[in-house]
């Protein structure tokens, strides 16, 4: 049975009251011509007052129930990842044949409401962080506006729009880029967004990396003595001939911000990006030239009094604490093909391979020993990632072969100008399903 609108109720009172005020007006005789005319305007009036009272509650309604129907896309999901390792560099992965690990279990939440508003979650639980077992890896909202949405605000702990995006490499274990936090890199902030055709512009301001947590899954994370905060971003992108297998994306980044320490002494930091994303095909091809600097003040201190070097920042990534060159310039490039194949489950596959190079600045040297340790001069670091990727429905797993020489930043074995390998066997299983339309 269809719900009957808010009109019917008045209508019918209007029909009555007019029955009704007729049928007095032919009982009553005593009138005259000019009183009866007058009545019947008066009548005419209460008519139009019924029905304009008639078409604001149907107005009313509309609007209650297209309230309703912006909670049409609400998404539960959610993963679990595992891990087989196996290091080159560790005895006790030698002796054990490696090892297997749970690595994370994730919930996520998204949605997104007709009137522009979206808004998404991520909240992760492990045992094998080098800190807390449990984090936000992001969560924000984000309010759509402009010419066919072509704006947008977003605010809360979201990924920083920097080089190339959305991660910047295909291996599960991560970029150079992204252990030095310029790939997929999360921080806590507002960030502005503005599209036309090719055109994309982003400009943000970012508080802190961490939203004050004590550990995050976001690499180049300043901590122990180093904080980065009050950071600007600002990104400028332009993509050649937009199509969904055919493109080219040319984007020019640039960040900078302020570096707190221990002793309260104000350094900064900045960074500048140059990047392509190229598209043909199957065929995937990233280039990107990162140049940065930390500034560390001289003779700041962590809270307990230990100099900073000023050559190096300590940085963490899933808690796990590493030396970083304070000045340098990271060049990488990645170079990937899919394929659609039908393995039984297997759909698809995507063979890989991702090369990060981080030249030191200044002398060419740091000291990755960390504050207040015996200086461990070291140089120049390389990474590469090689690897295959197979989807089966919602079944991802990554097989990686990890390289890397003065790689510790990488989980890559340790500073000692020696290249060290390490194999990586990922399985992700991810779901999820609307609760809501």
């Amino acid at each position: 049975m269809r719900k009957p609108t808010g009109r019917v109720p008045h209508l019918a009172i209007a029909g009555l009251a007019a029955v009704w005020s007729f049928q007095a007006l032919a009982q009553d005789g005593n009138k005259t011509d000019d009183q009866l005319r007058q009545d019947v305007k008066d009548l005419k009036l209460q008519v139009e007052q019924l029905q304009k009272q008639a078409r604001r509650d149907e107005s009313s309604n509309k609007t209650m129930s297209d309230l309703k129907k912006q909670d049409e896309t609400l998404t539960i999901g959610g993963g679990v990842v595992t891990e087989y390792q196996f290091k080159d560099y560790a005895t006790k992965s030698q002796e054990h044949g490696g090892s297997l690990i749970l690595d994370y279990f994730m919930l996520t939440v998204d949605g997104k409401l007709d009137n522009g508003i979206s808004y998404a979650a991520d909240y992760r639980l492990s045992d094998v962080n080098f800190a807390d077992g449990q984090y936000l890896h992001y969560g924000w909202a984000a309010y759509d506006f402009g010419a066919d949405d072509n704006q947008q605000v977003k605010a809360g702990m979201l990924r920083m729009p920097f080089g190339n995006l959305p991660y910047g490499y295909q291996t599960f274990w991560g970029s150079l880029n992204y252990y030095a936090g310029f790939a997929d890199h999360q921080a806590a902030g507002l960030n502005y967004k503005y599209e036309a055709g090719p055109l994309r512009v982003d400009v943000g301001f970012f508080k802190n990396d961490t939203l004050g947590q004590s550990s995050t899954y976001s690499g180049g994370v300043a901590v122990d003595g180093y904080q980065t905060v009050n950071n600007s971003n600002v990104r400028v992108a332009y993509t050649v001939n937009q199509s969904d297998t055919n493109y080219l994306t040319m984007s020019l980044s640039g960040q900078g911000g302020q570096l707190d320490t221990g002793s309260r002494d104000i350094g900064s930091r900045w960074a500048g990006a140059l990047a392509l994303d190229a598209h043909a095909g199957a065929w995937t091809g990233q280039l990107q030239w990162v140049s940065y600097a930390y500034n560390v003040p001289d003779n700041a201190t962590t809270a307990g009094g230990v100099p900073l070097p000023t050559d190096a920042i300590t940085a963490e990534d899933y808690g796990y604490r590493y030396q970083m060159a304070a000045r340098g310039d990271i060049y990488s490039a990645n170079i990937a093909r899919d394929f659609n194949v039908n393995w039984g489950p297997v759909t698809q596959v995507q063979l890989y391979n991702n090369y990060g190079y981080l030249k030191v600045g200044g002398d060419g040297q740091f000291n990755s020993a960390g504050p207040g340790k015996t200086p461990q001069s070291t140089g120049d670091t390389q990474y590469n990632a090689a690897g295959a990727l197979f989807v089966a429905g919602p079944i991802y797993v990554w097989a990686d072969v990890l390289t890397g020489k003065n790689a510790a930043m990488s989980f890559m074995g340790p500073n000692d100008g020696q290249w060290h390998t390490r194999f990586n066997l990922t399985t992700a299983f991810y779901f999820g399903g609307n609760l809501q339309k």
